[in-house]
């Protein structure tokens, strides 16, 4: 495969991966998110998420992986990450089916929408929806 082919192959990989994050928000506010981890890292790198809630400051979540971690330690890196970032009185982060992070509002909390802002991570996949 030339150089030529392989970045438009990485390219167009990388449009996938950040497509998912744009049907996310295009699919509007939810109480409920999961976020989907497939497969495992192939590389050192960063994956930043955005959690915008309604009428509210959007924050920006990074949690840094690393190289060769599989889907079921990633899930739990990323919803400690996210536990660790967000307002416990506001937001329920739990595992699920080990690959799987949940994000709830608790009690009367506003909607909010999850995005994927950028990835630098090969081989892990990300897919966000309303769960």
């Amino acid at each position: 495969m030339g150089i030529n082919t392989a970045g438009r192959l990485v390219g167009c990989l990388s449009g996938i991966v950040l497509g998912t994050a744009a049907q996310a928000a295009d699919s509007g506010p939810a109480h409920k998110w999961r976020i989907d981890l497939n497969h495992q890292t192939e590389n050192h790198g960063t994956l930043i998420l955005r959690i915008a809630p309604v009428d509210g400051t959007p924050i920006d979540v990074e949690t840094k992986f690393p190289a060769d971690m599989n889907e079921n330690h990633a899930a739990r890196l990323l919803c400690d990450t996210l536990q660790a970032s967000l307002d416990e009185q506001v937001y329920h982060i739990e595992r699920d089916d080990g690959e799987d992070c949940l994000i709830k509002v608790r009690h009367n909390a506003p909607k909010f929408v999850v995005t994927l802002v950028s990835s630098t991570l090969t081989g892990l996949a990300v897919s966000i929806k309303h769960d």
